[in-house]
Parts: structure tokens; sequence; C-alpha cells
């Protein structure tokens, strides 16, 4: 397009443009043409077209959505791929997060997946979590949006926000930058001056459905002592899920092996092992050095916290985990583990985690 169109030349370019079909595809067009023109020297009639088209293409996609949310509502959902081509944004829209129901830790873990999400795409989240009293938590990197913010199910697109997170390097201070209202169900650190956290390494021991039930497998006293081994502690406190013998017929036999095995080498230890799950999570939350199993609960805690300077972790049974920061310390702890016998053996996973093999 010349800069000095004449007034039939300027007709005939925006008869052009108006034949494409749809407002944002004409807009498209249209700033093909103009892309290295200055905008001051552009007609006033290409400068209302523009800001025409610009709206219009705005309401296109806000109108797709409402089709959508309405198809939704009524049963017909699309895979989240079709919710951005028939119009959703792919950044720049506020989702709706609900984080309150399933495993604390797998909630920490989608809501680390988020906050990597957002930084990427520039996303208005709007949290419910667990871990905190208020209803609705709002977390923006930004104040300003150049969409109108379209709201999103965070369920629908889940996938497409895991998608986006597994490619970028996972960044702790992400975690951090969250208001403090996310755990404020965890107890104030002053609460566990007695147990001294500063001088202590913190060990984490899951058992329930995870090795009653072989839901996820679980690393072997042989790791925990590595561990050990590895810090020097001159003191532990040892975070145990409470036993159910009601519930699984029998008790975990790991905690009592460890501290028999501590009580050998002289390490004095606290053993810690209630109901109360903020209580426990409070404990990983604050502690400065921590050995976690292989559930997110006790990795992700520790990362969302400030406090914690050496976090110990098992190597991840399929691969290496994407939760990865300078403060991990990955331990080997797999070799003759058997996946299938975990799943359909609880003799076999009682004697994997105490490594006693009649």
């Amino acid at each position: 397009m010349d800069q000095n169109p004449s007034e039939y030349e300027l007709r005939e370019f925006i008869l052009k443009i108006l034949e494409t079909k749809g407002p944002k595809n004409a807009l498209i067009k249209l700033k093909r043409f103009t892309t290295n023109i200055d905008k001051s020297l552009l007609p006033v009639q290409i400068k209302q077209l523009l800001e025409t088209l610009e709206y219009a293409s705005t309401n296109e996609e806000n109108i797709e959505f409402l089709l959508n949310r309405i198809l939704s509502a009524k049963g017909f959902k699309l895979p989240h791929e079709q919710y951005f081509l028939r119009g959703f944004p792919k950044s720049e829209f506020a989702l709706y997060v609900d984080l309150y129901e399933g495993r604390l830790g797998d909630c920490l873990g989608k809501l680390a997946e988020l906050l990597h999400a957002q930084e990427k795409l520039n996303l208005l989240l709007l949290i419910r979590i667990m871990s905190s009293t208020k209803k609705r938590i709002l977390h923006a990197k930004h104040n300003y949006f150049e969409t109108d913010l379209p709201q999103i199910n965070y369920v629908d697109i889940h996938p497409y926000i895991r998608e986006v997170s597994q490619d970028l390097s996972f960044n702790r201070s992400l975690l951090q930058s969250l208001p403090k209202e996310i755990f404020d169900r965890l107890p104030n650190k002053n609460t566990y001056n007695e147990f001294g956290i500063d001088q202590s390494a913190t060990i984490h021991i899951r058992g329930g459905d995870a090795l009653f039930n072989g839901a996820f497998p679980l690393p072997p006293i042989s790791y925990y002592i590595k561990c050990i081994e590895l810090i020097k502690p001159t003191k532990i406190i040892l975070v145990c899920e409470p036993d159910k013998p009601n519930e699984y017929g029998r008790i975990n036999p790991l905690p009592l092996k460890l501290e028999s095995y501590l009580a050998g080498i002289g390490i004095p230890i606290l053993k810690v092992s209630n109901l109360d799950l903020f209580n426990d999570a409070g404990i990983l939350f604050y502690s400065k050095t921590v050995v976690s199993s292989t559930s997110l609960f006790s990795k992700m805690l520790p990362l969302y916290g400030t406090d914690c300077t050496s976090l110990y972790s098992p190597v991840s049974y399929s691969g290496k985990s994407w939760f990865d920061d300078k403060i991990m310390n990955w331990i080997e702890c797999w070799n003759n583990f058997d996946h299938e016998k975990w799943t359909n053996d609880l003799n076999y996973r009682l004697s994997w985690v105490t490594q006693e093999f009649s």
C-alpha cells in the first residue's frame, strides 16, 4: 500500500480487506499491509478501520468464548486444543483455580506448574487451595493486560498448562512470590521452637495408600541411611504418617526400623506422627534440611518455604523430576526395584522398604 493513495485506490484497498471472512482475519490482513508504514502517516480512514477491526475481533473472541461455555454447560466439551482454535487466547486470561481436593502435595505441584505458566503467559490466577483459609486469592505478575481477560476454568486446560510449564526450567522463586495467605492454615514457625528445627534434619516417611495399596513406590531404608550419612545431623525430626491398623490391617514397619538404627548410632530423634496434616506440613515448610519421600508433599513444602537450604530426594524411578533446584540433592535408591511386584504384592512392599527379604 502506498503512503499517499488516491481516493479510488483507498476505496479499493478497503473493499479488498473487508472481503476477508471475519474481523479477526481482516485485521491480520490489514496489519500485514501496514506493518512497515509509520502509523502517523496512515490515512485517517485506515486508522479508523484498524480501530474498528480490533474492537470487532475482541468481541468475536468473546462471542466464541461464551458459545463454548454454553456448550460445555450442556455437556458438549471440546478438546483443549480446540478452545484456542475457536477464539480463546493462548495467553492473558483469568484462570479460576480450585485445588481443594486430593493430596496437598499434588495440589502444590499443580500450583507450581501454574506459576511457571503464568510467568510465560501473563495469567491472572484466582486461587482456592486447601492450605489457605481464604475463599479465593488473587495472584498476578502484572497490573496491565492486552486482552479483555476472558475467564477460563482451570480443569478444562490443565493439560495445556502442564505442557507450557514442563518446557520451562523450574524456578523456586516463583513459588516464593505467592501471597503469604496461601499457607495461612500452617502454624506459625514459633509453634515449633521447642522442636529445634533449625538445628535438626527433618525426615519424612510416607505410608498409607502408597505403602499398603501400592499407590506409588516408596524409597527403602537404605535411602534414608545414605542421606543421614551425608548430612551427619546432630538431631533428627521424624515426620511419619500415622498408622491406621483398623484401615490397613498392618502398621508401617519402616519408622521403627529407622528409629532403631538412629538409637544405635546415638542420634537423638523427635518423632511426630499425628492426624493434623497442617502441623506436619508446617514442620516441612520451615525446616532447613529435609529428607523427603517420593511424595510431592515432602518435596513441595520445603520448596515453597524460604528456610530450606538442603533438600534430599530419591531420584525419580520413572526419570528425572521437573522440580529441580540448587538446594536439591538427588539420591539413587532403586537398584533391583520391581515395580510390578510393588503394585501387586503387599509383602514385597513391606520387604522393600525395610530391605528384609526372606
